[in-house]
C-alpha cells in the first residue's frame, strides 16, 4: 500500500516523503547501499517490474542489504493531521498514530451492519438502521407478540390476526382482524346482502324497507281470489288477465257505460245490463217497426233469441203484435216481446241484427264526434311525445355539459381542500337526521390517476355518534382505471386545518394517516356503473377523528366555515 494518503495539518519534510509516491512514507525501509528511504509496498512494485536499481541513484540494489526504519516510521506516525471523514462533518485532528484509535469511535466511519444484512453505513447512522430500517433485525409484534425478522414483520403489518380495527363498513365497530371476516359476513349491520327475491345487493339494515318496494316480493291477490302469492310488479297483469274476481270497466265505457263487470269473455257481452238499456233507443232505426209498438211494460229477457238464420234477435226488434194490443190478463204467463203472445214459435225480422255490431257502429269511425275526438287526442298525444323527446334531449346535453364543467374543476394533484360552509347549520341537521353523510367533490391523485372522494359526518357516525367529527375517504370509478394498479395501497393523510393566525400561534392541525390494506374491498376497482352516493360502497376513515370539544377548543371553526384536507402519497415512478 502506498504512502498515507491524509490531509496534514503542517507541510512535511522532504525526508519523510516516499521518492516513488510523493506522500509520507507508510513503513518505510531504507536501502543500506546508498541511504535512500522508500514505502516498503513502494519499492516492492518498483523490484517486481525487473529492475534492480535503486530509483534514486540507479545503483544496483541487494534484498539483503534493504532493511526497515523505525526512526524514521515513528516520526511519519507523529505527523498531525485531520481525520479521513473530515468533509463529512467530522472535526478531529490529532497524530497519524492516533488515528485508528479514533476510527473505533468516530460518528462518520463507515461499518457494516452488526445484524450482517450487507448494508455498510456511518456510525451515527447505524443506531437507526439497527432498530428501524435493517431487514434482519428481530422486531416482536405488539399484538400478537410473536417474534419476527425486520423483512417479515413488514409483510406482518396490516395482517396480524390479533390487531385490533375498524369494520372497514365503517359501522364503527372495532374488532381484533381474526374476527372481522366473521363480522363483515354475520353481524355488521352496514355489510351488503342479497335481496332474496330480486337478488340486487343491499346495505343489510335498509333491505327491510326494500321489501316493501321489491318488484319481486310475493304479496297476495288485493282481490283475494285465492291465488297465494303473486311478485308485486306482475299484480296488475294478473287482475288485468287471470283473477276472477276482478272488476273491470265495461269495454263500451267510451259510449258512456259505468258499469263494472268480472273478466269473462266478449261472447258474453249480450247479458250486459247496459246492452238493454241501449237497444231501445237504437230500436227506433227499424223502418218496420212502428213507435207506438213499444210496450213499457216488457220486462229484459234473459238472453237474446236466435232467429233460425243465425241472427241475434235484439229487443229493438219487436212484432207487429203487442201486448198493448191484446189485453194482458192478470196471472197470464210473460212472453218474449219477439213472439205473438201465447206462443213460443219464432217471428221472422228482416232487421235482426246482433246488438254488438250495433254498438260497433256506434263507436266506429264514422261518427264525426268521435272521429274529430279521436283526431285531436291522437295528434296530442303525438306532439306531445314530440316535446317530452326534445325535452329528454335537452336534458341528456345539460348533464352532459353539467359532468364536463365538473371534470374541469377536478382536483388532480392528490390534495383535496374541501370547505364546508354553513357549517352550524350543517351540524345541527347532521344531529337531527341519523348517519346524515356529507360529500365533498371528487378529485384525482394526479392527471391520469385514481379517482377518490371524502365524506364526513359533522354528527358522527357508528362509534363516534353524536360525539365527534367522522371522516372517510371512498375510490370512485375513474376515466383511467384500467391504466392503474389495482388494488389502491397508498398512503392516505386527513387534516382538519386550523384556522387561526399564523403570527398569532403556530397553526396546529389534526391529522391522521392510513394505509390501506390490500385485502379491504372499498380498495379494489369499482364498477363502471357504481354511484358516489351508493350505500353499498363505502369508504374507510376514522369515525372519531376529532371530538366536538376538541373542534372548539382552537379556530378549526371559523367564519361558519371548516377546511377538511385529503391526500395522497403516490410513488413518483406512478406519477412518470
Amino acid at each position: 500500500m502506498p504512502g498515507y494518503d491524509y490531509k496534514l495539518l503542517e507541510r512535511p519534510r522532504r525526508r519523510v516523503l516516499c521518492p516513488l509516491c510523493g506522500k509520507p512514507m507508510r513503513e518505510p525501509v531504507r536501502v543500506s547501499t546508498c541511504g535512500h528511504r522508500f514505502c516498503d509496498t513502494c519499492l516492492q512494485e518498483f523490484l517486481s517490474e525487473g529492475v534492480f536499481k535503486c530509483p534514486e541513484d540507479q545503483l544496483p540494489l541487494d534484498y539483503a542489504k534493504i532493511y526497515p526504519d523505525p526512526e524514521l516510521e515513528a516520526q511519519v506516525l507523529s505527523l498531525a493531521i485531520r481525520c479521513i471523514h473530515s468533509e463529512e462533518g467530522c472535526r478531529w485532528s490529532g497524530l497519524i498514530k492516533h488515528l485508528q484509535a479514533h476510527l473505533g469511535t468516530c460518528g462518520f466511519n463507515v461499518i457494516p451492519c452488526p445484524n450482517r444484512c450487507s448494508a455498510k453505513l456511518s456510525r451515527r447512522d447505524l443506531p437507526e438502521h439497527v432498530q428501524h430500517g435493517c431487514p434482519k433485525r428481530r422486531v416482536k409484534c405488539e399484538f400478537c407478540a410473536s417474534d419476527f425478522t425486520g423483512e417479515a414483520f413488514e409483510g406482518h403489518q396490516g395482517t396480524c390476526p390479533q390487531e385490533s380495527v375498524y369494520c372497514e363498513n365503517k359501522c364503527g365497530a372495532r374488532m381484533m382482524r381474526r374476527l372481522l371476516s366473521q363480522h363483515a359476513l354475520a353481524e355488521c349491520p352496514k355489510r351488503t346482502q342479497p335481496c332474496t327475491y330480486c337478488s340486487k345487493e343491499f346495505v343489510f339494515d335498509t333491505i327491510q324497507n326494500h321489501q316493501y318496494q321489491c318488484p319481486r316480493y310475493p304479496v297476495p291477490c288485493p282481490n283475494q281470489c285465492g291465488t297465494p302469492s303473486i311478485a308485486r310488479e306482475d299484480v296488475p297483469t294478473h287482475l288485468k288477465e287471470s283473477c276472477n274476481t276482478a272488476m273491470l270497466l265495461c269495454p263500451f265505457k267510451e259510449a258512456g257505460c259505468k258499469h263494472r263487470v268480472s273478466v269473462v269473455p266478449e261472447t258474453n257481452l249480450p247479458w250486459h245490463p247496459w246492452a238493454w238499456g241501449v237497444v231501445p233507443t237504437v230500436s227506433r232505426l227499424c223502418p218496420t217497426t212502428p213507435p207506438h209498438r213499444f210496450c213499457p211494460d216488457i220486462h229484459p229477457i234473459p238472453r237474446a233469441q236466435t232467429h233460425p238464420c243465425g241472427s241475434v234477435i235484439s229487443p229493438l226488434c219487436l212484432p207487429p203484435l203487442c201486448p198493448r194490443d191484446t189485453p194482458v190478463r192478470r196471472g197470464a204467463p210473460m212472453t218474449s216481446p219477439c213472439y205473438p203472445h201465447g206462443t213460443f214459435s219464432p217471428v221472422p225480422c228482416p232487421h235482426a241484427v246482433p246488438a254488438t255490431f250495433l254498438l260497433r257502429v256506434l263507436l266506429s269511425p264514422q261518427c264525426p264526434k268521435l272521429a274529430m275526438g279521436r283526431h285531436l287526442e291522437e295528434s296530442t298525444k303525438t306532439h306531445l311525445g314530440m316535446v317530452c323527446a326534445l325535452v329528454s334531449r335537452q336534458r341528456q346535453e345539460i348533464l352532459e355539459l353539467r359532468r364536463d364543467v365538473e371534470e374541469l374543476s377536478v382536483s388532480s394533484d392528490g390534495t383535496l381542500i374541501w370547505k364546508i360552509a354553513d357549517y352550524a347549520r350543517k351540524l345541527q341537521e347532521a344531529k337531527a337526521r341519523s348517519n346524515y353523510e356529507f360529500f365533498s367533490p371528487p378529485f384525482y391523485t394526479h392527471k391520469y390517476g385514481y379517482k377518490l372522494q371524502v365524506s364526513a359526518f359533522l354528527n358522527g357516525n357508528g362509534s363516534g355518534e353524536s360525539s365527534h367529527l367522522s371522516v372517510y375517504i371512498r375510490v370512485l370509478p375513474g376515466e383511467y382505471d384500467n391504466l392503474l394498479e389495482w388494488p389502491f395501497s397508498y398512503r392516505v393523510t386527513f387534516s382538519l386545518l386550523d384556522q387561526s393566525d399564523p403570527s398569532l400561534s403556530k397553526p396546529q392541525h389534526i391529522t391522521e394517516t392510513f394505509h390501506p390494506d390490500p385485502n379491504w374491498k372499498n380498495f379494489q376497482k369499482p364498477g363502471a356503473s357504481r354511484s358516489s352516493l351508493d350505500e353499498s360502497t363505502l369508504g374507510f376513515g376514522y369515525p372519531k377523528f376529532i371530538s366536538h370539544e376538541d373542534i372548539r377548543k382552537r379556530n378549526y371553526v371559523r367564519d361558519n366555515a371548516i377546511f377538511i384536507k385529503a391526500s395522497v402519497e403516490i410513488p413518483q415512478k406512478i406519477l412518470a
